[in-house]
Protein backbone atom coordinates (compact mmCIF):
# COMPACT_ATOMS: atom_id res chain seq x y z
CA UNK A 1 0.00 0.00 0.00
CA UNK A 2 1.15 3.97 -0.80
CA UNK A 3 0.41 6.60 1.29
CA UNK A 4 2.79 9.93 1.98
CA UNK A 5 4.28 10.98 5.15
CA UNK A 6 5.60 13.86 6.40
CA UNK A 7 9.49 13.46 7.63
CA UNK A 8 11.22 16.00 9.78
CA UNK A 9 15.00 15.25 10.46
CA UNK A 10 17.30 16.46 12.55
CA UNK A 11 20.45 16.23 11.17
CA UNK A 12 22.83 17.54 14.48
CA UNK A 13 21.19 14.49 16.73
CA UNK A 14 21.11 11.78 13.62
CA UNK A 15 16.83 11.36 13.97
CA UNK A 16 14.38 11.49 11.86
CA UNK A 17 10.42 11.56 12.62
CA UNK A 18 7.72 10.64 10.57
CA UNK A 19 3.67 11.51 10.97
CA UNK A 20 0.72 11.34 8.48
CA UNK A 21 0.29 13.68 5.64
CA UNK A 22 -2.50 15.60 6.92
CA UNK A 23 -0.83 15.86 10.56
CA UNK A 24 1.11 18.16 11.99
CA UNK A 25 4.02 18.62 14.83
CA UNK A 26 1.94 20.72 16.54
CA UNK A 27 -0.16 17.54 17.28
CA UNK A 28 2.94 15.57 18.74
CA UNK A 29 3.11 14.63 22.36
CA UNK A 30 5.92 17.20 24.37
CA UNK A 31 8.11 13.80 24.46
CA UNK A 32 7.76 13.21 20.79
CA UNK A 33 8.90 17.02 20.15
CA UNK A 34 11.68 16.94 22.84
CA UNK A 35 13.18 13.92 21.22
CA UNK A 36 13.40 15.11 17.55
CA UNK A 37 14.77 18.76 19.22
CA UNK A 38 14.04 22.34 18.20
CA UNK A 39 15.71 22.29 14.71
CA UNK A 40 14.23 20.42 12.23
CA UNK A 41 14.32 20.28 8.01
CA UNK A 42 10.86 18.88 7.17
CA UNK A 43 10.31 16.81 3.61
CA UNK A 44 6.62 15.17 2.23
CA UNK A 45 8.07 11.71 1.13
CA UNK A 46 6.25 8.68 -0.37
CA UNK A 47 6.31 5.53 1.14
CA UNK A 48 5.40 1.98 -0.25
CA UNK A 49 4.41 -1.22 2.32
CA UNK A 50 5.64 -3.25 0.02
CA UNK A 51 9.48 -1.88 -0.06
CA UNK A 52 12.20 -2.23 2.36
CA UNK A 53 14.32 0.92 2.42
CA UNK A 54 17.45 1.34 4.00
CA UNK A 55 17.34 2.55 7.55
CA UNK A 56 13.44 1.31 8.35
CA UNK A 57 10.82 -0.43 6.73
CA UNK A 58 7.76 1.48 5.58
CA UNK A 59 5.22 -1.13 6.97
CA UNK A 60 6.41 -0.12 10.58
CA UNK A 61 5.91 3.28 9.70
CA UNK A 62 2.45 3.13 8.79
CA UNK A 63 1.96 0.15 11.54
CA UNK A 64 3.41 2.93 13.92
CA UNK A 65 0.93 5.72 12.32
CA UNK A 66 -2.08 3.30 13.41
CA UNK A 67 -0.93 2.49 16.90
CA UNK A 68 0.44 5.92 18.01
CA UNK A 69 0.12 8.46 15.25
CA UNK A 70 3.84 9.49 14.48
CA UNK A 71 7.13 6.67 13.96
CA UNK A 72 10.53 7.56 14.99
CA UNK A 73 13.30 6.78 13.91
CA UNK A 74 17.54 7.16 15.85
CA UNK A 75 19.83 7.21 12.37
CA UNK A 76 23.05 5.32 13.62
CA UNK A 77 24.84 5.65 10.85
CA UNK A 78 25.69 7.54 7.98
CA UNK A 79 27.05 6.50 4.48
CA UNK A 80 28.16 8.49 1.52
CA UNK A 81 28.21 6.48 -1.96
CA UNK A 82 30.85 8.19 -4.04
Amino acid sequence: MKFKAKAYYNNQKYRALAIPEDKSLDDLSEDALRWIGPEVNEKTIDLDTSERLFGFDPQTVWDDFQAKGYSVYEITSKVTIK
